[in-house]
């Protein structure tokens, strides 16, 4: 019977002093947090979650309450994404208190909860600035590019601008140049024969009262001429740097293993050069 009695109040004394250890370090962990110690809030948050089966679940939510702030103060924003996920692994209704967190905080933690997949467990974030004594091996990829699609794309913007542009995908732009591309060019050539046709005219004229009226017919075919011309070249041109600058994302190459590529590595055949003569 006296051994029992023993027995039993050791008992109540061991969960007592557990119970006493428990508050004074959860009081320790508030303390560090209201003198605005993050680094020391986030020490003692992590020694607590270490024995987080001497916490209830509302102790728990508590202690990882201030260790995501406490991260989110010191610009440790992964892992205070961590510790509010946890947050949510143990009550998936949980709300911050709008009134003593900062709105941002908690716009932070809503979008977490917004996004939040039950049974996801989250992975601190390991500092390699620590591990000094790990040696970190990195495999170099190489790879060889395929050049088909930048070298056919290239090809048929230069022989018609927006070609190129249809050929990655980008059909509205690419109708558009090709629809303005081909106007301008028909023009082009018809005014072209159109000059062509009138200078000689002009030239061959011999009656001095249609000399006049004849060259006045031919400066406007070879001015409107000139103009579809430049208009044909900026619309060409305009094509080509939008194909290689702008839109440069369908442009990239199917890569395979074998080695680097750098923008050195564009075939050479792809340079060309262009005159317009006025």
């Amino acid at each position: 019977m006296r051994k029992s009695i023993y027995t039993l109040l050791s008992i109540l004394f061991l969960s007592a002093n557990i119970f006493s250890q428990t508050e004074n370090t959860i009081d320790s962990l508030t303390t560090k947090y209201n003198s605005f110690d993050y680094s020391g809030a986030v020490d003692v948050a992590n020694n607590l979650i270490s024995a987080k089966q001497n916490f209830t679940d509302d102790e728990l939510i508590m202690i990882y309450v201030i260790k995501g702030i406490a991260h989110y103060s010191l610009g440790q924003l992964e892992s205070a994404k961590i510790s509010f996920t946890q947050i949510l692994n143990i009550d998936e209704s949980y709300n911050l208190d709008p009134i003593n967190i900062s709105p941002k905080i908690v716009s932070l933690y809503n979008e977490i909860k917004k996004n939040y997949t039950p049974n996801i467990i989250p992975v601190e974030p390991i500092d390699l600035t620590a591990r000094v004594d790990t040696v970190v091996k990195v495999d170099t990829v190489f790879i060889q590019p395929d050049y088909t699609p930048i070298s056919s794309s290239i090809i048929k913007s230069i022989v018609l601008p927006g070609w190129g542009h249809i050929s990655t995908g980008n059909n509205t732009k690419g109708w558009l140049l090709s629809s303005a591309g081909l106007s301008a060019l028909g023009s082009m050539v018809y005014f072209i024969f159109d000059t062509d046709t009138k200078r000689d005219s002009y030239l061959g004229e011999i009656d001095q009262s249609l000399i006049e009226a004849k060259y006045d017919k031919f400066n406007t075919s070879y001015k409107i001429r000139n103009a579809l011309i430049v208009t044909y070249a900026a619309i060409w041109l305009y094509a080509q740097l939008d194909l290689l600058i702008f839109s440069g994302d369908g442009l990239m190459p199917n890569v395979k293993p074998g080695r680097s590529f750098s923008i050195q590595d564009v075939p050479s055949e792809l340079k060309f050069e262009f005159t317009f003569p006025l």
